[in-house]
């Protein structure tokens, strides 16, 4: 089970970050979406770029999949490991709400710390997504700082 902190992270406007690798071993990075821990605890629902090729195709068949989920004004960071599940599922409008709440979140987040105008933020907007589960594997803190890279739970 993530604890509570743990989970209100992965579900506020925090920055989310993807990682999947491709059958010939290249990495790709992107950007996840509206993140939502699922009651059993060891799946979490993400929202994926439809249009990122890579991703869709590294994740196709149960890809691996690391997501990275930081405050932006706290750098508090946690990352999952698992496999996911082919992301083909069509999002629909509740996961489109969720897409623009997260983003409206994390785009206000980076541009009261940071200072970046919200129009240069749109342009991290998707046109489409798609929908991820992950069988979550295991998780770590990725908080700057000496905890960074302590194992929080593992599932076996």
């Amino acid at each position: 089970m993530f604890d509570p902190q743990t989970a209100a992270l992965l579900e506020s406007g925090c920055s989310i970050s993807v990682a999947t690798v491709g059958p010939d071993g290249a990495p790709n990075a992107s950007r996840g979406y509206g993140l939502t821990v699922l009651a059993d605890g060891v799946h979490v629902r993400l929202l994926l770029d439809a249009d990122d090729c890579a991703a869709m195709t590294n994740l196709a068949g149960g890809g691996a999949i690391a997501v990275i989920g930081a405050s932006v004004p706290t750098l508090r960071a946690v990352q999952l490991k698992g496999r996911a599940a082919e992301p083909v599922a069509t999002s629909d409008a509740a996961d489109l709400d969720r897409a623009a709440r997260h983003m409206e979140s994390f785009f206000t987040e980076v541009n009261s710390t940071e200072g970046t105008p919200l129009a240069l933020l749109e342009r991290l907007r998707p046109t489409a997504f798609a929908v991820c589960t992950v069988t979550v594997t295991e998780v770590f803190d990725q908080t700057p700082g000496p905890g960074a890279g302590s194992p929080l739970r593992t599932v076996p």
